[in-house]
C-alpha cells in the first residue's frame, strides 16, 4: 500500500528516485539516481542492463559490476549519461579519503553518514559541437521528484493545523467541485461524464486516489483530448493543463497523475506564497539546498549548466540530440507559468540528495517533520480499492 511519498523504486519519464525502507515508518537507507532517461521519451530500464551484465556469473553484484554497466550502456548509447549519488542514515563522520567515498572534491571535507557514493558519467550534451561531460552539478529537470517535495510541504500545514488531511478541498480549490467523471464514450464517440459524487480530499490528492490523471497516462483521458481536438501539454499554466476529467470517483481507484500537482496547489492558496517561494523558506534554505528552482530563466547560473534534451531515434533505438520541444514546456517551448508540485523542480543530484538524507534522518533531528508526521508519510494511506488498482498496475509489465 501507499503512503504520501514517492520514495519507491520508480522509472518516471524524468528519472529514478530510489528509498530503500524498513516495512515499518523509519527509512534505512536512500538512494537517488538521476538517469538521463529523462531527456527520453521513454524511461530506460538501467535494472535490466545490470541484471544483464552480472546474471550469467551467479556472483554478488558490486559497484564496479554497476559502474561497467553504466558505462557500457553510455558507450552503446542508450543513454546519454547518468549522475549517481547515494548515502545512508548512519551520523558517524567519515573524511573523504574513506574508499566508500569516490567523488575527493576536497580530501578535507567531512562529510555526514559512514557511506557516501557520488559520481557522474557520459554526457550533459549529445548536441554536435556542444558536447560536454555530465557533472553531479548538472542540472537537471526532475519531473516527478517533485512530488516528494511537495507531499513534504503539505504535511507541514497539517501539522500547522491550517489544512486538513480528509476534508474537502474546494474551499482552497473550488475549481475541483465542478470536474466531471468520465466513465467513457456513446456511440457516437461523445464524451459521457457525470459529476462526481464523492469529496475529492487533499489525502486522495497525496495518493493518487483523486480520479486527476495525466492526459498522456490513461486512454480515456488522451480520447478526451482529441475529441475536444485539444493538444497535450499545452498550457503552462496548472489549471488548464490539467482539466481532464476525473477517471474514476474520488478514492474508487488508483491512477498516476495531476494529483499531487493540484496538492501544490493547495500549498499556495493556503500559505498565499508560490510553491517555490514556500518550498524555498521550509525545505531548501533549512537543508542548504541552493541550486534548485521551478523556473530556470530566473536563475541564469543554473540554466547554464543545464543538461540539453536527447530522444531515442525511433529506427536504431540509440539516443541522440533533439531539439523538439521538451516535456517540461509548454507547447510554444516556453518554461511553465506556474510551479507545477508534481513535475516542475530542476535541481542537481547532489543538491536533491541533500533532501532524501534529510528525510532519512527526520525521525531524529525532525527538522522538516514531527516523528509522528514522518511516521504517517510513510503508512499505508490507501484504501482498499486504490490498492487493488494499483497492484493490478503494477502486474503490467511495462510499468513495474
Amino acid at each position: 500500500m501507499r503512503g504520501f511519498c514517492d520514495l519507491h523504486m520508480v522509472h518516471m519519464h524524468a528519472a529514478g528516485v530510489s528509498g530503500p525502507r524498513t516495512l515499518g515508518p523509519r527509512l534505512s537507507g536512500t538512494c537517488t539516481s538521476f538517469e538521463l532517461s529523462h531527456h527520453l521519451p521513454h524511461g530506460f530500464p538501467s535494472t535490466t542492463i545490470l541484471s544483464n551484465h552480472v546474471a550469467s556469473s551467479g556472483r554478488r553484484i558490486t559497484m564496479v559490476d554497476f559502474e561497467n554497466a553504466i558505462q557500457e550502456a553510455i558507450a552503446a548509447h542508450d543513454v546519454p549519461g547518468c549522475a549517481l549519488v547515494a548515502s545512508n542514515r548512519d551520523g558517524t563522520q567519515v573524511p573523504t579519503t574513506s574508499p566508500f567515498c569516490t567523488m575527493l572534491v576536497n580530501p578535507l571535507l567531512i562529510i555526514p553518514g559512514s557511506f557516501h557514493y557520488a559520481k557522474a558519467f557520459g554526457k550533459a550534451s549529445l548536441k554536435q559541437g556542444s558536447e560536454r561531460p555530465l557533472a553531479l552539478n548538472t542540472i537537471l529537470w526532475t519531473a516527478s521528484c517533485t512530488k516528494l517535495m511537495t507531499s513534504l510541504c503539505c504535511l507541514q500545514l497539517v501539522e500547522r493545523g491550517l489544512v486538513s488531511l480528509d476534508e474537502p478541498v474546494y474551499k482552497h480549490i473550488p475549481e475541483l467541485e465542478s470536474f466531471n467523471v468520465l466513465s467513457g464514450f456513446d456511440a457516437d464517440g461523445a464524451p459521457v461524464e457525470a459529476k462526481h459524487t464523492k469529496p475529492i480530499t487533499l489525502r486522495l490528492l497525496l495518493t493518487h486516489s483523486s480520479g486527476l490523471t495525466y492526459d498522456a497516462i490513461h486512454p480515456m483521458a488522451a480520447a478526451w483530448m482529441q475529441y475536444h481536438k485539444r493538444p497535450m501539454g499545452a498550457s503552462g499554466k496548472l489549471l488548464e493543463r490539467f482539466n481532464v476529467p476525473l477517471m474514476f470517483e474520488p478514492g474508487d481507484s488508483w491512477i498516476y497523475g495531476a494529483s499531487t500537482d493540484y496538492a501544490g496547489l493547495v500549498v499556495e492558496r493556503v500559505t498565499g506564497k508560490t510553491l517555490e517561494g514556500y518550498m524555498k523558506s521550509n525545505l531548501w534554505e533549512p537543508l542548504g539546498i541552493k541550486d534548485m528552482t521551478f523556473h530556470p530563466s530566473k536563475r541564469p547560473d543554473l540554466k547554464e549548466r543545464m543538461a540539453h534534451m536527447s530522444l531515442r531515434d525511433p529506427e536504431t533505438g540509440k539516443v541522440r540530440h533533439t531539439d523538439t520541444v521538451a516535456p517540461q514546456l509548454d507547447s510554444q517551448g516556453n518554461e511553465y507559468t506556474d510551479c507545477l508540485g508534481g513535475q516542475g523542480v530542476f535541481t542537481s543530484a547532489e543538491e536533491y540528495l541533500k533532501l532524501l538524507r534529510a528525510v532519512l534522518v527526520c525521525d531524529e533531528d525532525e527538522k522538516l517533520l514531527t516523528r509522528q508526521t514522518l511516521d504517517m508519510l510513510f503508512a499505508p494511506q490507501l484504501g482498499s480499492a486504490s490498492s487493488m488498482a494499483l497492484n493490478g498496475i503494477l502486474q503490467n509489465d511495462m510499468v513495474s
